[in-house]
């Protein structure tokens, strides 16, 4: 209940700290994973308050649907269609921006005349040009969209996937098939609530009429604010997976064939095992992800070494035992 009185000002600390988030740097593999670690629990933050905002939204969405059931257990066709037509004028919903800003990029190119040529390209040179001076203002429309979307892509919550901001070649097939289909107009109609309600099919009785008025304003924002919060941590977790990129990138530079001594893995280390020679872990046990994946790789692997992220430091050199299970400092 307390976590729930504070959202809102967590919320406002959440929007303020996006603006300039980054991951502290470093040029050294380990000293960066620490300042990962450290700051993993704005990552757990910003989930935390997304999921509190899809909550909320579930809440009024549930007190709705309980008002226009009439308490009824089964929908009918018609409730069904009433939910979705009271749900059609969401305002400042972000994530129903990008397919209108796709249209944008497409609509820029084809003003140029450049329709024709864009769909002849690959993918990597079609991408090269937006990126260019030489693309104009459909480049430019593409770059803004970067700036405003580009933390986001497909499986956008998966820390293995890159973002389009780190990866614009994937926005390709949506562009080009954006271009190849015959623009159709469709005159979306907004309704205010009241409208909304007045249009609806079902039989609903005068007094739940009057709930529908109080309840919709509400369920509508809910929607709106858990898109918002949502963008937001999917924000956090493109920062994170730059970094992890990054350290990727560090690691390959200074740690291949090293020894991995931390105190846990999980899915975000994967990519990194084939780089390994072994790993040692504070905790965990014979199926945790670490051993799991370690035999996977045929890596000598200890778990439940507690301390050693204590006991040793980069640049040691050690002998692992994993049949034995004993690590050791030469």
């Amino acid at each position: 209940f307390q976590y729930m009185l504070t959202a809102e000002s967590r919320v406002k600390r959440l929007m303020e700290k996006m603006k300039t988030y980054q991951i502290q740097p470093a040029n050294q593999a380990l000293e960066f994973y620490f300042n990962i670690d450290r700051q993993l629990p704005d990552y757990f933050e910003a989930w935390s308050i997304s999921l509190s905002k899809s909550c909320i939204s579930g809440m009024w969405n549930a007190v709705l649907v309980s008002v226009l059931l009439e308490g009824k257990a089964k929908w009918t066709p018609e409730q069904v269609a009433d939910v979705a037509v009271l749900y059609s004028t969401c305002t400042d919903v972000v994530s129903a921006d990008i397919p209108l800003s796709v249209e944008a990029i497409a609509e820029a190119i084809q003003t140029q005349g450049k329709r024709s040529e864009f769909l002849k390209l690959d993918a990597e040179t079609a991408i090269s040009w937006l990126l260019s001076q030489e693309s104009g203002e459909a480049g430019q429309t593409f770059q803004n969209f970067l700036k405003k979307h580009g933390f986001r892509c497909l499986r956008e919550a998966e820390l293995h996937e890159k973002s389009w901001r780190s990866d614009p070649i994937k926005l390709f097939p949506a562009i080009q098939r954006t271009l190849q289909r015959e623009k159709v107009f469709v005159e979306k109609v907004a309704l205010s609530p009241d409208e909304a309600i007045g249009s609806i099919k079902s039989s609903v009785t005068w007094i739940r009429k009057c709930a529908l008025r109080l309840i919709l304003p509400d369920a509508r924002k809910a929607i709106a604010d858990r898109e918002l919060l949502k963008a937001e941590a999917i924000k956090m977790n493109d920062v994170f997976k730059v970094a992890y990129w990054k350290l990727a990138k560090l690691m390959v530079v200074e740690q291949q064939g090293d020894i991995l001594i931390v105190t846990s893995t999980d899915i975000g280390w994967s990519p990194y095992f084939p780089l390994l020679r072994g790993l040692v872990t504070e905790i965990g046990g014979l199926l945790s992800h670490g051993a799991v994946v370690a035999r996977e790789y045929g890596l000598p692997c200890i778990v439940s070494c507690k301390n050693a992220t204590n006991l040793f430091k980069s640049g040691d050199t050690v002998i692992l035992n994993g049949r034995n299970g004993f690590v050791q400092k030469v």
